[in-house]
């Protein structure tokens, strides 16, 4: 299930899918994180809320700049048949300078 503040026509960037939840991976950087466990049972980080493919690019950009380097723009609702186990929503910015 969604959260309630991500809408299933926008698109969002997903840096990890990993095998096992970690909450305390390096994500600092990032304002605002969403951990969805999807049927396969992988957990999928995704950050940001984006209009359209190309309003996510510069922040795709920056992501892989800090680190992330298999980061990708997808549409929201892939998630929609996730459980969201963790939420963190600092502010309106995506990423911090």
């Amino acid at each position: 299930m969604l959260s309630e503040d991500l809408k299933e026509e926008s698109y969002t960037i997903q840096i990890y899918s990993l095998k096992s939840f970690k909450k305390d991976i390096d994500i600092k950087s990032l304002d605002s994180i969403y951990i969805y466990k999807s049927e396969d049972s992988t957990y999928k980080y995704i950050f940001g809320l984006y209009p359209s493919e190309e309003a996510a690019t510069p922040d795709l950009e920056k992501s892989k700049n800090l680190g992330f380097k298999d980061a990708f723009v997808l549409k929201v609702s892939r998630y929609k048949s996730c459980i969201l186990v963790y939420k963190r929503k600092k502010s309106s910015s995506n990423l911090k300078n």
